[in-house]
C-alpha cells in the first residue's frame, strides 16, 4: 500500500481574539491531503505531520479570521479534557457539496479523544481507514490479508456473531474487506459520514423513468388517436411518390425536434429549480455540478431513449397506411385500437401506483412523527453544556444554571443528560444468562435525578430518588431491560455493567416505563438510566418552559447562561425538534416523492385530456347520428368514456397492489408502521376515479352538446 489514512470525527471548541465557537472536526492521519484531491490554497500539503497543525478550509478562514492570512494563526482548541494550542498550517478548498467528506477543519489523529486506547484496541470500530494500493496490487491480495488479521483477533466475535446468524462453520458472519472509493457514497455501513441508501437512488430513478414512461406513452396515444386528421396527409405524399423511408424520417423528424424544444425548455427550468432542489435533498447543488461532461452525455442518451421510445410507434404506424385505401375514404384507424388500449392502461397503472404510494408514505411519516414516545418533550430546550472541557466543568455549569433559574417564572425545571434524542447515544453489551455468546445491546443514558420527572418519564416500580441521598452506583431501568434479562424481584437487585461481575456493582433501584430513545426504525430497546459524573458527562442541559411563557423563559435561559458560561456560545433548541430531525431524511423522501408524482399525475391526467377531446373530435359524426336517433346526453358520455373507464378499472387493479408491494419494502427499514388497511385503499380508488371521471367529464359534456346538423352536413 502506497497510503493508508484513518479518519475519525467530533466536536471540540476553538478559541481565538476573544471569540468561542464549537465545530465539527475531522481526525486524520497525516497522508490525507496526499490522498484525496483537496487542493491545498495556503500553507503545505505536510503540514498534519505536525501534530500541533491544523488545516481549515477557505469558508472557515474568512469567518475566523476574515481578511486577515489565516495561515500561521493560532487557535485554542478544548477537546476530552484537555486545551491546547494549533497553528493553521494550511489552507484547503471547500469540500464539494456532493463529497462523501463535509469537513472544515483536519487535525492530527492523536488528538482524538481516548487515542491511547483507540490505536491499540483491535475491538475499536469507530474509524474508517482508507487505503491507496500499489498499483501491482490487487484488492483481492489485500482482501485475503485483511480476511487473516479478523480471524486472528476476531475469533470470539465471529463465533458469536455466527451462532447468532444460525450459520455454520464454513460460513463468515462478518469480515474486513476493501471497498471501492466510488461505492462508498451509497454504502452505509458507517453512521460517521455522509451517505446515500443504495434504496434510495433506486426510488429516484424508478421515479424518473415513471414521468419519462408516462410522457412518452402521452405521445405515443396522442399521435394515435390523430391519425384520422394524418391518414389524409399521409395517403397523399404516397401518391406524389414519398417512400416509406421519407415517412418515417418525417415522424423521427418531428418527434425529434419535439423532444429537443421539450429538452432546451426543461434546461431552462433546470437553471431555475437547481438551488431549491438543492435545498430539499439538504445537498447544496449549483449549475456546474449539473452541467459535467459526463450529464450532458447521459442527457443526449435520453434524448435518444425518449425518440425512439415515443417516435417509433407513431412511424411505423402512419408509414403502413395504404395509399387507395386511404384515398378512398377509408379510415385505417380504429379509435378501440388495443395497443392504445394498452398504453392507456400503462400509464393509468403508473399513475395509481404513485398516487397510493405518496398518500402511504405520507402517512407512515405523519404517524412516526406524532407516535407517543413514552415522554413528554413539549416546551424541553435542550441547552449545550459540552465544550471539550473535563466532566466536572459541566457539572458545575449544571448546578450555577439551575441556582440562577430557581426563582424564574417561566422555567419550571432545569436537568441534565449526556446526550438528547437524536443527538447521540451509547450502548454496552451485556451477556444474557450463563452463554457467554448470547449477547444483548443495552442503551446507557446519564441523567440527573430529576430528569425523568422533567421530561415526563413514568416511574412504575421502585424508590422514589429523592429518597436517596447518593445515586452514583444506582440505576433505573425500563420495562424492556427486566423482560429481556428475565429479573424477577428487580428493585434492590444487584447488576453489574456486562453482567460482568469484574466490573463495579450497581443497585437498580426503580423500573420506568418504556420510552423511545433512538428513533423508530428500530424496535424498543432493553436501557438502563444511570447517575454516575465519573462515567458520562452533562453533555445538554434540559430546561423545561412553561407554555404561556416561551419567549420570556428562553429569554431568561440565555440570560443566565451568559451570566454562568461567560463567552461560551449559547446554543439550543427544542427537544421535540430533535426527535423530529430524526426523520429529516424520510421528510425529504415524502416530498421528493409528493413533487415527482405530483408532476407524474399532471402529466397523466394532462394526456387523458387531450386524448378525450381528440377520440370526442374523431367520432363527432358517429355522435350526431345517435343524437339524432334519441340519445341522451349521459348515453354519449358513457359511449365516449366507457373503455377509458374500463381501463382505469383495470389500471387500478394492477397499480394498487404495485404501490402495496412498494410500500411494504419501503416500510420494511421501521420498527413501527402504520396500519394501510382496506379503508385506505378503498378511499385511494375512489379518488383516482374521481380524479379520472374529472378529466373526461367536460369532453363528454361536449359530447352531448353536438349540433347533428354541423357534424353531419359533411355526409
Amino acid at each position: 500500500m502506497e497510503a493508508t489514512v484513518a479518519i475519525n470525527d467530533g466536536e471540540v471548541l476553538f478559541s481565538w481574539d476573544t471569540r468561542k465557537q464549537r465545530e465539527e472536526v475531522y481526525y486524520v492521519q497525516e497522508d490525507f491531503l496526499k490522498m484525496f484531491s483537496f487542493s491545498v490554497t495556503a500553507g503545505s500539503s505536510d503540514a498534519l505531520s505536525d501534530p500541533y497543525q491544523i488545516a481549515i478550509t477557505e469558508r472557515k478562514a474568512r469567518e475566523f479570521f476574515g481578511a486577515q492570512t489565516a495561515l500561521g494563526q493560532t487557535l485554542q482548541v478544548a477537546s476530552g479534557g484537555q486545551t491546547l494550542d494549533f497553528t493553521v498550517g494550511a489552507v484547503v478548498e471547500n469540500p464539494p457539496g456532493q463529497s462523501r467528506f463535509d469537513f472544515d477543519f483536519l487535525m492530527h489523529m492523536q488528538h482524538v479523544p481516548g487515542y491511547g486506547y483507540k490505536s491499540t484496541a483491535w475491538e475499536a470500530k469507530n474509524s474508517e481507514t482508507y487505503v491507496l494500493l500499489v498499483p501491482v496490487v490487487s484488492s483481492a491480495t489485500v482482501d485475503k490479508a485483511l480476511q487473516d488479521l479478523h480471524t486472528q483477533h476476531f475469533s470470539e466475535e465471529e463465533e458469536y456473531m455466527r451462532e447468532l446468524s444460525g450459520l455454520d462453520a464454513t460460513q463468515d458472519a462478518q469480515g474486513l474487506q476493501l471497498v471501492p472509493l466510488p461505492e462508498v457514497h451509497v454504502n452505509n455501513f458507517t453512521p460517521h459520514y455522509t451517505s446515500v441508501h443504495p434504496r434510495y437512488l433506486l426510488l429516484l430513478t424508478i421515479l424518473a423513468i415513471a414521468i419519462l414512461l408516462i410522457a412518452s406513452i402521452n405521445y405515443v396515444s396522442l399521435s394515435l388517436a390523430r391519425s384520422a386528421g394524418r391518414n389524409l396527409e399521409v395517403g397523399v405524399r404516397k401518391s406524389m411518390g414519398a417512400t416509406r423511408a421519407s415517412i418515417l424520417g418525417q415522424f423521427y423528424t418531428e418527434t425529434t425536434l419535439i423532444t429537443g424544444v421539450a429538452l432546451l425548455l426543461s434546461a431552462l427550468l433546470v437553471t431555475w429549480l437547481v438551488p431549491g432542489f438543492g435545498r430539499l435533498m439538504d445537498q447544496p447543488l449549483s449549475l456546474a455540478d449539473i452541467w459535467q461532461p459526463q450529464t450532458l452525455r447521459l442527457i443526449l442518451g435520453l434524448l435518444l431513449v425518449t425518440v425512439l421510445l415515443a417516435g417509433s410507434y407513431p412511424a411505423l404506424y402512419f408509414s403502413r397506411y395504404r395509399t387507395v385505401e386511404v384515398l378512398k375514404g377509408r379510415s385505417i384507424y380504429n379509435v378501440r385500437s388495443g395497443f392504445l388500449r394498452s398504453l392507456v392502461w400503462v400509464q393509468l397503472t403508473l399513475t395509481a401506483a404513485l398516487v397510493v404510494g405518496t398518500w402511504g408514505t405520507y402517512q407512515q411519516i405523519s404517524f412516526l412523527l406524532n407516535k407517543d414516545l413514552g415522554m413528554d418533550t413539549e416546551h424541553v430546550v435542550r441547552v449545550t453544556n459540552h465544550f471539550g472541557q473535563p466532566l466536572a466543568v459541566g457539572e458545575q455549569r449544571l448546578r450555577l444554571m439551575k441556582e440562577a433559574l430557581a426563582s424564574s417564572t417561566a422555567v419550571s425545571g432545569v436537568s441534565g443528560i449526556d446526550n438528547s434524542f437524536g443527538q447521540g447515544w451509547s450502548k454496552y453489551g451485556f451477556l444474557k444468562g450463563e452463554n457467554t455468546h448470547d449477547r444483548v445491546d443495552v442503551i446507557a443514558m446519564r441523567m440527573e435525578k430529576d430528569g425523568p420527572e422533567l421530561l415526563g418519564i413514568q416511574q412504575v416500580e421502585g424508590y422514589s430518588l429523592d429518597s436517596i441521598t447518593n445515586l452514583s452506583n444506582k440505576w433505573l431501568v425500563n420495562q424492556a431491560f427486566v423482560e429481556e434479562f428475565g429479573i424477577a424481584n428487580v428493585v434492590g437487585s444487584t447488576q453489574y455493567m456486562g453482567n460482568n461481575p469484574a466490573r463495579p456493582a450497581y443497585e437498580v433501584v426503580g423500573v420506568v416505563e418504556d420510552f423511545h430513545v433512538l428513533n423508530l426504525t428500530v424496535a424498543l430497546e432493553p436501557m438502563l438510566i444511570h447517575f454516575n459524573p465519573d462515567w458520562e458527562g452533562v453533555y445538554s442541559l434540559l430546561i423545561r418552559l412553561k407554555g404561556n411563557s416561551i419567549a420570556e423563559g428562553l429569554a431568561e435561559v440565555e440570560a443566565a447562561w451568559k451570566t454562568v458560561a461567560g463567552d461560551l456560545p449559547f446554543e439550543f433548541s427544542f427537544v421535540e425538534e430533535d426527535v423530529q430531525d430524526q426523520y429529516a431524511s424520510f421528510q425529504r423522501q415524502r416530498k421528493l416523492v409528493s413533487y415527482a408524482a405530483g408532476l407524474a399525475i399532471a402529466v397523466a391526467f394532462l394526456g387523458l385530456f387531450g386524448l378525450s377531446g381528440i377520440q370526442v373530435l374523431n367520432r363527432r359524426q358517429e355522435l350526431g347520428v345517435r343524437k339524432v336517433l334519441g340519445a341522451s346526453l349521459w348515453n354519449l358520455f358513457v359511449l365516449v368514456n366507457r373503455q377509458t373507464l374500463i381501463i382505469t378499472l383495470l389500471a387500478l387493479a394492477t397499480g394498487v397492489p404495485i404501490a402495496g408491494y412498494m410500500l411494504s419494502q419501503w416500510m420494511e427499514v421501521f420498527a413501527y408502521q402504520v396500519t394501510l388497511g382496506i379503508t385506505f385503499y378503498a378511499a385511494m380508488v375512489g379518488a383516482i376515479l374521481l380524479l379520472v371521471l374529472g378529466t373526461v367529464s367536460y369532453y363528454g359534456w361536449q359530447a352531448g352538446r353536438i349540433n347533428p346538423a354541423e357534424s353531419l352536413r359533411d355526409e
